[in-house]
C-alpha cells in the first residue's frame, strides 16, 4: 500500500499545478505568492522545505546508487513536484521502512 502514497499525491498535484500555471503563468503565480507578507513567509517556508527535501535525496539517492539531478532540477523549477517525483520513482515509501505483507 504504501508504494502507493507518493503516485496518489503525484497525479493530482502535477494535474493542479498546471491548471494553475496554464491559467495565470509562472510569473502571475510567484507575484501572487510574493504580494503579501503571510505569502512571502509561505513561500520562504516552501524554500527551506524543498532544501531539506533535497539533502535528503541526495543522501538516499547515494545509498541507492540512483542519479539525482532530474530530481533536484525538478524540486528547484517546480517544488515539490521533485521530491514526489523521486518517491514515486524509486518506491522509496515501499523500501526499507515499508510493513511486511503477512501471507494468507
Amino acid at each position: 500500500m504504501r508504494r502507493f502514497l507518493a503516485p496518489l499525491a503525484f497525479v493530482p498535484f502535477v494535474a493542479f499545478t498546471t491548471w494553475i500555471l496554464a491559467d495565470i503563468g509562472l510569473i502571475a503565480f510567484i507575484k501572487d505568492a510574493l504580494a503579501t507578507v503571510s505569502g512571502q513567509q509561505v513561500f520562504l517556508d516552501l524554500i527551506l522545505m524543498g532544501a531539506m527535501l533535497a539533502l535528503f535525496m541526495i543522501r538516499d539517492a547515494k545509498e541507492r546508487g540512483v542519479t539525482v539531478w532530474p530530481w533536484l532540477v525538478l524540486t528547484l523549477a517546480l517544488g515539490s513536484i521533485g521530491p514526489l517525483a523521486y518517491f514515486t520513482y524509486t518506491g522509496w515509501f515501499a523500501g526499507p521502512f515499508a510493513v511486511a505483507e503477512t501471507p494468507t
